[in-house]
Formats: C-alpha cells, sequence, structure tokens
C-alpha cells in the first residue's frame, strides 16, 4: 500500500515528451457503444446509491439499540463496546464510498453523459450535489473551466502547482539537491498539516476563498457570490439558485439536530480522489503557448483507487 506502484516508476524513469497522439485518434480508439449514453443504466446507479445511502442510514440507526441489547447474548460483554465502534466505523467507511460515488454521479450529470435531457442532467445532478452540499452550477461552471484548461499554469481552474519562483527555488540548472532539500524535506510536520488541512476543509476553502484555485482571479474569489468573477453574467441566477438549495439543507441539517448530523451525515464525508487525479511528481503542467487542450486532458493520473470497492461504489472511477 504505502510502496511506489510499477506505473509511477516507469514514468519517473521515462525522460517526458509531450503527446503526439491526436484527439481524433483518441475518440477513434473508443469503442463506438461507449459513447452512447443508456438513460436507464443511470436511473439505474442514482436509485441504487439512494438505496445504499438508505439501508446504511438504517443500519447505523441500529447500532446503539444492538449495543444496549448486547447484540443478543451473542457478544462477550466485555468486547460490546470495541463491537459498537467497529459497526460505527464501518458505516463511516461505506456511507463515505456511497456518497463519493453519488458525487461521482452528480459529476457526469453536470457533463450532460448520464441523460439524453440536459434538464434532467442538471434536475438529477442538482438533487444529488446539493444532498452533500455541493454547489451544483457554481461548481458545475467552474469545473467546465478546469477542462477547457486542466493542465495550464495560468488558466486551470484548481490545483495550480507552486512555482520555483513562488519557493524562492533557483533555475533549474543551477538548483543543488541542497536547495530542494531545505524546501522539500525538512518540513514533514508542516507538511502533514497541510495535507490534513485541505483533506479536511480544502473544499470549504475552495470554494470560499478559492484557495488552491486559479491565480488569475482576484484574493478571496467565491464560488458563493453570483457577481464572482468566476461566473458569467448568464449563469447568474442559477449561482443564487444553487445557494438556496443549500440554505434549505442546511436548515433540514440543523432541524435534524448536531449530534445526529455529526454521527450519521459529516463523519462520512471525507474523500479525497481528485486531489489524487491531479497530483503526481510526474504529471507536467505547461505555461501559455506550450499547453494545448489535449496535452492538458493527459496530464492526469488513472489510479486504482481502493480496489474493487472504488470501481464498484465510484461507478468504475480511475
Amino acid at each position: 500500500m504505502f510502496s511506489d506502484g510499477p506505473e509511477y516508476k516507469a514514468r519517473l524513469a521515462r525522460p517526458y515528451a509531450p503527446p503526439t497522439v491526436t484527439l481524433k485518434q483518441i475518440h477513434d480508439a473508443v469503442p463506438k457503444h461507449l459513447l452512447r449514453k443508456n438513460p436507464w443504466w443511470s436511473a439505474a446507479y442514482v436509485l441504487r446509491d439512494i438505496t445504499f445511502t438508505i439501508l446504511l442510514f438504517k443500519f447505523a440507526s441500529s447500532i446503539n439499540p444492538w449495543a444496549r441489547g448486547d447484540f443478543g447474548g451473542i457478544v462477550p460483554v466485555s468486547y460490546i463496546p470495541l463491537v459498537k465502534y467497529s459497526l460505527w466505523a464501518t458505516y463511516y467507511w461505506f456511507q463515505g464510498l456511497v456518497w463519493a460515488g453519488v458525487f461521482c454521479l452528480g459529476h457526469d450529470a453536470g457533463h450532460g453523459t448520464l441523460f439524453n435531457s440536459s434538464i434532467v442532467n442538471n434536475v438529477v445532478g442538482f438533487t444529488l450535489h446539493t444532498f452533500l452540499l455541493i454547489p451544483y452550477f457554481a461548481w458545475r461552471s467552474t469545473h467546465h473551466a478546469h477542462h477547457k484548461a486542466t493542465g495550464s499554469i495560468e488558466r486551470d481552474e484548481n490545483y495550480i502547482p507552486y512555482t520555483r519562483s513562488e519557493y524562492n527555488l533557483p533555475e533549474e540548472k543551477k538548483a543543488s539537491k541542497a536547495d530542494y532539500a531545505e524546501i522539500f524535506e525538512e518540513t514533514p510536520i508542516y507538511t502533514l498539516g497541510r495535507v490534513l488541512v485541505m483533506q479536511g476543509l480544502g473544499w470549504w476553502l475552495y470554494l470560499t476563498y478559492n484557495t488552491m484555485g486559479s491565480k488569475m482571479y482576484p484574493p478571496g474569489t467565491s464560488h458563493w457570490s453570483p457577481s464572482s468573477p468566476l461566473f458569467k453574467d448568464k449563469q447568474r441566477n442559477s449561482i443564487i439558485i444553487s445557494n438556496i438549495a443549500l440554505c434549505c439543507q442546511l436548515f433540514l441539517l440543523s432541524y435534524i439536530g448536531p449530534k445526529i448530523v455529526l454521527k450519521y451525515y459529516l463523519l462520512p464525508y471525507l474523500v479525497m480522489f481528485t486531489y489524487l487525479h491531479h497530483s503526481d511528481p510526474t504529471i507536467p503542467h505547461y505555461r501559455k503557448e506550450e499547453w494545448s487542450f489535449l496535452r492538458g486532458a493527459a496530464s492526469t493520473v488513472d489510479r486504482p483507487l481502493m480496489g474493487w470497492m472504488g470501481r464498484f461504489f465510484m461507478h468504475n472511477l480511475p
């Protein structure tokens, strides 16, 4: 689990060269049946994830009553706390996986790939993402912009790497191992802290302050503001609709109560696969005229995230 994979080692050992394949060659290599939408399968996956969510909620709501009943006498008294908390951990794990799949379905709906109707795609994506407290229309807008400029230092929307000048590193020809060691090897606690903050709060910081987002926007650019430079004039009303829907969801969660929300809703909420897709020492980013749509689109990493569980719950997310 903690060792480098063979694909990564191969990329690291191979001198990098920009891809020369054309978009038409890629398109022609994809089997034609994979380019056709199947609304029935899409609806089945949506219903499947809703069903999983309800069943897991039911499972979690039964854990404490089972524990109070000594699990029907089949668990020794001294082991009841261990079994109880193990069941809660199981719930958090699998509900988190299911909701990662819900995010993926909303993502695909935002791209218009689930159903033939754009209205149906938006209704489904809006509903699923609102449940997860994601501002669907705001996210969809910047996510589309991200795909149009993936891998561009100047224009990509998120996961923009720091440059040498921002790290105060000398030019590559002049840099020594000591220069790199000073920056990257002597701050493990600080680096760990940054990773934990990003995984726990990074999503909300990005939405609210554009943290780790494109540097072409003013500081503090927000996904919540309809007048944000992130959006076009024709998108303003949809941003307001997203905000109203999230306020309704927050009101519902507050009505349910903070203790129940924390236990059933917030703890399974953390996911990290988008970070893994866009963060790798072998992934190139391009400047200005060196960037092209194809080069940028090829600058992501397919990862076998969590093996069969990732494929099943996250709908074959690579």
